[in-house]
């Protein structure tokens, strides 16, 4: 009885053919196609990260650098829903690209039969899928497109480029301010349809009750609750947190003061008065004016008046 022969050597001479079957300027070719297509990937990726976590004070300071460069990332930043869609429209249109050259790089570099010695050695050793040699070739070939694309664009399209968007965002922002309002204006009529249709979904959603600052709030709460779960002296703390998340939400009626309720003390009153005034009103804050009420200079702490008087030793400053 004849032994079936071993389909490792098959799988080795079918591999060591592939790949001196291709042609070496024709892979240079395609590397560079490839190589040019995650450059344009991880720049629009970069781009995101950079614009979107400019601070207050690197805009200012753009602002009154008044020049070109500036003045074009400032028109970017003051259209956010317009750059973010121009960004997400180029990085997905680059990453297809990049899938679809990939596919064709890789159709032409192996002809129909490459992967016979490996169709045969996934057939030995897997045989219980009773899967056809056309079948194991056909998933093969989607494998290694797969694979190796995912791979590339995470590793050099995403992952890199966004931390290196981190520690050099404003040479960044600067590089890609030019780039970007070309491509803002190529892409406009793709970035006013996603940018209406997201309004759209956004005002379906709140019409609904869905309110993202409610929920937001809710999760706070049970975060706040959770990090004290074991801390039973934390009752205060707890209590400020919620608060100060509820502060948001408190209008302004509720806490405002009618004009003939304020007391306020003129800045040349005597100290002791001042004190009994501070102590009779309860107030933490009063208002100090010159002469005339209309006219307020500034606030008083109370609160920390007197504890600053009751804790001295002799009871005055």
């Amino acid at each position: 009885m004849e032994t079936e022969p071993d389909p490792l050597p098959t799988l080795l001479f079918s591999t060591h053919h592939l790949l001196l079957s291709v042609n070496f300027f024709d892979a240079l070719g395609y590397i560079g196609v490839i190589l040019v297509l995650l450059s344009c990937s991880a720049l629009a990726a970069s781009s995101e990260v950079a614009y979107f976590s400019l601070s207050y004070t690197e805009l200012r300071a753009l602002e009154d650098e008044k020049t070109a460069s500036g003045r074009r990332i400032l028109r970017l930043v003051n259209a956010p829903r317009n750059l973010l869609a121009t960004i997400l429209i180029v990085n997905n249109f680059v990453n297809i690209c990049i899938v679809v050259v990939s596919d064709y790089i890789l159709h032409k570099i192996t002809p129909p039969g490459s992967y016979q010695g490996w169709a045969a050695f996934m057939d030995r050793y897997l045989p219980f899928l009773h899967m056809q040699a056309e079948a194991w070739e056909r998933s093969i070939r989607f494998s290694i497109n797969v694979v190796g694309v995912t791979f590339l664009i995470v590793l050099f399209g995403e992952v890199t480029p966004k931390i290196y968007a981190r520690l050099n965002k404003i040479a960044l922002v600067r590089f890609m301010a030019r780039p970007l309002t070309f491509l803002a204006i190529l892409c406009a009529p793709f970035s006013y349809a996603l940018v209406h249709g997201a309004k759209l979904i956004e005002r379906r959603l709140a019409g609904r009750g869905i309110s993202g600052a409610d929920m937001t709030s809710q999760d706070l709460d049970k975060a706040i609750d959770l990090t004290v779960l074991h801390d039973q002296e934390a009752g205060k703390e707890v209590d400020l947190l919620k608060r100060i998340v509820k502060f948001g939400e408190v209008a302004v009626k509720q806490v405002m003061c009618p004009r003939t309720d304020v007391v306020g003390v003129d800045f040349r009153t005597p100290f002791k008065k001042l004190l009994a005034i501070v102590k009779e009103s309860g107030f933490s804050r009063l208002p100090v004016y010159d002469e005339d009420f209309d006219n307020v200079t500034g606030i008083l702490y109370g609160k920390d008046l007197i504890n600053y008087f009751d804790e001295s030793e002799d009871g005055r400053f």
